[in-house]
């Protein structure tokens, strides 16, 4: 019986050295291709912190943008990269070169209220006191079908327009930030009562200018 034991004992030892072995033969070369950390006894702790923490260190900011953006959150350029003795901006009447009459107003309008609400910059009312002054031009506004009803009236328009502009400083004449082509478009829905024409077209050009008037504003401000 001892002996039986005996043989059984050392059968096993031969089996698990086998085995240690096999894997050991396995191992090694996924060390050599960088596969698998060499992660020794006596540096385990030390070796585990500077390859693992780093990653854990790059997943939370991962995570934290994920959460930022998510909710909604967006980063809106306020003009820190123009000049700090730019204070004061006024913003000039566009002129309108469309056949669109008031559409110069709804623009203007639409730059006042982004300099109020998203800049450091403060609106004065007159050129004199400012000191940086934005001008512009309406260059086009045009409408085009985009659908049209069972009695091939149109049922949906779209808006496109381009504008001008140009960011200066008031005294030097320098110019600040500029653009030639300016686009934006809208598109709305008609109204089989004709006599709602105009309301539904002036609600749709009042969008199309805060929307024209934000996208310029975040590239003036950002410097693009």
């Amino acid at each position: 019986m001892r002996k039986q034991n005996r043989r059984l004992f050392i059968v096993r030892l031969k089996f698990q050295k086998r085995s240690a072995l096999k894997f050991v033969s396995r191992t090694i070369p996924l060390q050599a291709e960088g596969m698998i950390p060499r992660l020794s006894g006596r540096n385990f702790g030390q070796e585990f912190t500077l390859r693992f923490i780093p990653v854990m260190k790059i997943g939370i900011i991962c995570f934290f943008f994920a959460i930022l953006f998510g909710c909604g959150y967006s980063f809106v350029p306020r003009g820190e990269n123009i000049d700090k003795r730019i204070q004061k901006i006024y913003v000039e009447a566009f002129d309108n070169k469309t056949a669109q009459a008031g559409i110069e107003n709804y623009v203007r309008t639409a730059f006042i209220n982004q300099f109020i609400q998203n800049s450091r910059l403060k609106i004065v009312e007159s050129a004199e006191s400012a000191d940086a002054i934005v001008k512009g031009k309406i260059l086009n506004l045009n409408t085009s079908p985009l659908a049209y009803d069972s009695n091939s009236l149109v049922a949906e328009e779209r808006a496109t327009i381009i504008l001008e502009l140009t960011f200066l400083e008031n005294e030097s004449g320098k110019i600040i930030w500029s653009s030639k082509n300016i686009t934006g478009t809208v598109d709305y829905t008609l109204s089989t009562d004709i006599n709602l024409l105009p309301a539904i077209r002036k609600d749709a050009f009042i969008k199309l200018s805060n929307d024209a008037a934000e996208k310029a504003f975040n590239l003036m401000m950002s410097g693009f």
